[in-house]
């Protein structure tokens, strides 16, 4: 049970792919639902070559073709809690956040007597506390968030942190530390290659809590010495796709690799990044290569 499958562009996505393809190899009849791919002429439920049956369910995305946001999750959570409730039999239910789709298959897997284990990629409570949300929305997280944990057969966290702070949060959820896996199909060293020259990349969320500032703040002095040098953002986040400013994250952006949102959004973004490079110390030799880019 996941808003985002492959081949969705999104970190979460290849792994639980690979979850879904280990389960079915293991002997397992396996039921993914989750939402239609944008822009996409089907959806994964179409791919005929996937061994487990893709069900896809409805849900309000934002400009940029997102999953995101209050309103957004539960466009997902309630179809998705009735697919569940009026299903066929079923064994066990995997549950990928946000904390609204915890609580509402909790609800469902409570109804039809049946466990579920919920990822724990992040504390979610806590990054909404960091990005500055309201104090009396962290705390309705949190609770959802602590709900979810508890009532699961088990946590399956993404990292021993990660699992530390899921059981100082909520006590008596039994947590396990699986790790961040990867599908190692498409993931692999004999892969195939883009020759080009080393860069520095950010592949994932660049949201106010991940710090991908960092790479911008280096840029300007790394491109004094290197001004061939690109770098690279793969995916999305509030840090550079949202705000009437470019915020920092899109300040020293020179290559943007996003399958979602339109043409035109992204170009808006590539020209206001060009617009701001030029205002950088390093000139109009980084506008340049930003325009060429381009």
């Amino acid at each position: 049970m996941s808003r985002i499958f492959a081949p969705e562009p999104a970190a979460a996505a290849p792994r639980l792919a690979a979850v879904a393809q280990a389960l079915t190899d293991a002997g397992a009849e396996v039921t993914v639902i989750t939402t239609t791919v944008p822009g996409m002429t089907g959806g994964p439920e179409t791919d005929d070559s996937a061994p487990y049956d893709v069900r896809c369910v409805p849900a309000l995305r934002d400009r940029d073709g997102y999953i995101r946001g209050y309103v957004n999750y539960m466009s997902f959570d309630i179809p998705a809690f009735f697919r569940l409730v009026f299903s066929k039999r079923f064994d066990a239910v995997i549950v990928e956040p946000p904390p609204t789709t915890g609580v509402f298959i909790r609800a469902a897997a409570w109804l039809r007597r049946t466990p579920y284990l919920f990822y724990a990629a992040d504390v979610w409570s806590e990054a909404a506390d960091v990005a500055g949300t309201p104090k009396v929305m962290v705390s309705v997280v949190r609770a959802f968030e602590d709900w979810a944990y508890r009532g699961a057969a088990r946590v399956l966290s993404m990292s021993a942190s990660v699992s530390r702070r899921v059981s100082r949060s909520a006590s008596g959820a039994r947590v396990e530390t699986v790790g961040n896996g990867y599908d190692s199909t498409v993931f692999r060293p004999d892969g195939p290659r883009i020759e080009r020259s080393p860069c520095p990349l950010y592949a994932g969320t660049a949201s106010e809590v991940h710090g991908a500032g960092v790479f911008v703040d280096a840029m300007p002095l790394l491109l004094t010495k290197h001004p061939e040098d690109k770098l690279v953002f793969i995916g999305q986040g509030a840090d550079w796709s949202v705000g009437e400013d470019v915020s920092d994250i899109a300040a020293a952006m020179i290559e943007v690799f996003s399958a979602q949102g339109s043409s035109a959004r992204r170009l808006e973004l590539a020209e206001r990044t060009r617009q701001r490079l030029s205002l950088q110390s390093v000139g109009a030799r980084v506008a340049d290569a930003v325009g060429a880019v381009i």
